[in-house]
Parts: C-alpha cells; sequence; structure tokens
C-alpha cells in the first residue's frame, strides 16, 4: 500500500529503472501478506493448536511464478501510476493482473469459509464480531475480483462503456475490503488489550484491599513475601495461597471478621476467572 502512493512509486521505481518492478514488487508482497493474514485469522479461530487447513503455500508459489512470466512479456517503455490503464490492454498485462486477483479472492473466500464454520469457537463479543467483520470483508473482496477480472476483459474487448462503469466501483469496493478486514482484525486486539488494562487495574485494586490483611496474617512468617513481586496477578495470587496457608497452619484459631472473609473470596474469585471470561465475571 506504501509503494502505491504515487510520490513514493515514481521515486523507487526511478531506482529500479523506470521499468516498474515496483508494481510486481508491491503486489508480490500483497499476496504473500494475504496469505499470512489468512493464516493468522485461520489459527485464531481454530486455535493454536490447530494448524490444519491453512491455505497451501505452494498455489502462493504458483501464483507468484505466472505473476513473473506475464510480468516479463508486458510492453512497457515508462514507469506508470496507472499500471492497469496504460497496460491493460495487453494481454501479458491482463494475465498477471487477473492471476493475482483470483488469487486473492480464493484465499479471502476459503478463509471467509473457515472463520463461519468456526464462529462457534469464538468465546468474546469482541472476537464474533470482529471476524463477522472480517469475514464479511472477505466476501465483498470475492465481488472486488469479479469487478478487476470483468475491467480486465472489458479492456481486451475495448467495451469502454462497462470498463468506465467497473472502474467506479472499483474504489469504493477496495476501499470497503480493506477497512472491513482491517478493523475485523483490530477490534478482537484492541478488546483484549483494554481487558488486560481493566484487569490489572481490578487486580492492583484487590491486592489494595487485601495488603493489611495478609500482613496482619502473614508478618513475620517464614514465608516469603508476596509484596516483592511486580507481576500484580502473581502477587494476587501469592498473596491468596500465603494467607491460606497461614490459616492452615493455626488449626481454625485465626479468625478473620466479615469484610476480611469479603475481601479474600473476592481475591479467590478474580484469580479462578480466566482473563476472556472477565468482563462478563465483572458484570
Amino acid at each position: 500500500m506504501f509503494l502505491n502512493i504515487d510520490e513514493v512509486y515514481l521515486a523507487v521505481d526511478h531506482m529500479l529503472g523506470e521499468r516498474n518492478l515496483t508494481t510486481f514488487i508491491s503486489d508480490g508482497a500483497l499476496i504473500t501478506g494475504t496469505y499470512f493474514l489468512s493464516a493468522a485469522a485461520i489459527v485464531s479461530v481454530r486455535g493454536v493448536q490447530d494448524r490444519k487447513g491453512r491455505w497451501p503455500v505452494w498455489l502462493l508459489v504458483a501464483a507468484g511464478c505466472v505473476m513473473v512470466v506475464a510480468f516479463a512479456f508486458i510492453d512497457m517503455r515508462h514507469s506508470s501510476t496507472r499500471f492497469m490503464i496504460d497496460f491493460g490492454g495487453q494481454w501479458p498485462a491482463a494475465v498477471y493482473n487477473s492471476v493475482q486477483f483470483v488469487y486473492l479472492g480464493l484465499v479471502l473466500g476459503y478463509t471467509g469459509v473457515v472463520i463461519l464454520q468456526n464462529r462457534s469457537r469464538l468465546t468474546t463479543r469482541a472476537s464474533s464480531i470482529g471476524f463477522t467483520m472480517f469475514a464479511v470483508g472477505c466476501v465483498v473482496g470475492i465481488a472486488l475480483v469479479i469487478d478487476v477480472i470483468g475491467m480486465n476483459l472489458s479492456h481486451l474487448m475495448g467495451w469502454w462503456d462497462a470498463l468506465r462503469f467497473l472502474q467506479s466501483l472499483y474504489s469504493p469496493m477496495f476501499f470497503v475490503v480493506m477497512a472491513l478486514l482491517c478493523t475485523g482484525l483490530a477490534i478482537p486486539a484492541a478488546a483484549r488489550f483494554v481487558l488486560r488494562h481493566w484487569r490489572g487495574r481490578h487486580t492492583a485494586a484487590l491486592i489494595r484491599q487485601l495488603e493489611p490483611l495478609w500482613t496482619r496474617v502473614v508478618s513475620g512468617s517464614a514465608l516469603p513475601s508476596a509484596l516483592s513481586d511486580d507481576d500484580h496477578e502473581m502477587q494476587l495470587h501469592r498473596m491468596v495461597v500465603e494467607i491460606e496457608d497461614a490459616r492452615f497452619r493455626s488449626g481454625g484459631e485465626l479468625q478473620l471478621s466479615e469484610d476480611e472473609v469479603e475481601r479474600l473470596r473476592l481475591a479467590h474469585d478474580h484469580i479462578a476467572i480466566p482473563d476472556d471470561l472477565f468482563p462478563m465475571a465483572a458484570r
């Protein structure tokens, strides 16, 4: 995407001999990045341990090889920021562009199907919303591929009215695809960031509430100090363990007030709740 900025494109392509090699580099990065994007999305919905069913890498290599051969046969005499407009009337250019977008469409389509099939595995609302948006982006991506193939055929056949109509659809469809894919992946990540921050503050508050009890019960014992631990989750866990161990050692002689029992119960509950269920429990 960065290399497709006109000023950047022309500067880089000038250094590469003004043969539009920058187009090939950016398109190669796009199809390679899409492969890893698909793999990441599939692993995310199926689980880290289930890495089967990813889009085969040999198809990426095959598409790249066809694109290399087709690109070599395109007659290009100057750098162009309108690559397919200037050269799309040539069969090699149409093959080059069509293979690229057919590959992208197949990968996105496959990824969208996998996500929809595995929606039941998504345990949080943010993941469900995010990956559903990603799947919708995959569907719109397939429509974008059809639009691109139509433009290539229209250019080759000289169907100018059809070409202009399809060109008018390309930019908004491309924007929608990128927006849905990027936003879909960003939502779960952003939700995890907010959740960690929220849980961290909740953990720190529980530590402050439990510290007086811990100081009274554990102070002076041979147990290691939980307060020296920088990890708040581990710190809270050790405080609870040390308090319960001290209660066990006392043989029932150690008495806690109702407020202290309640604080200890809240700490127990917090430790027992997994991160992905924390917001639900906190409500």
